[in-house]
């Protein structure tokens, strides 16, 4: 959001413009992301808060500490079940929200073993 000091506001348009957050801003990152064991073997049941003005995410995993990532999903909900993985390996997930005003920052990774 940016803010600016303004003068007085001469209509109900102006103030809206004011308060509502810049749609051309990319959002910001994903909290909370968890990383849950599934009952399906050979996946991982993600999830995370939402994001304000998030019109979808972007869902990565790396079975390498050090990568590459590579894009497992993107969805418009706020989990994601990542399938396709190898039964105990472990595994890290990351996710970005994407909005109008492009995708955001990733999340902080989290960590699973697959079923």
């Amino acid at each position: 959001m940016t803010v600016t000091t303004m003068s007085t506001p001469k209509s109900i348009s102006e103030i809206e413009t004011r308060l509502v957050p810049r749609t051309d801003d990319p959002p910001g990152p994903p909290r909370n992301l968890c990383a849950e064991y599934s009952n399906m073997f050979g996946a991982v049941d993600t999830c995370w808060d939402p994001v304000p003005g998030a019109h979808s995410y972007a869902v990565e995993s790396a079975a390498d500490p050090y990568g590459p990532w590579t894009q497992v999903g993107a969805t418009t909900q706020r989990r994601y079940l990542v399938t396709g993985l190898k039964r105990g390996a472990r595994y890290r997930f990351r996710v970005r929200a994407v909005s109008p005003g492009g995708p955001g920052a990733w999340s902080d990774p989290a960590f699973r073993i697959a079923a």
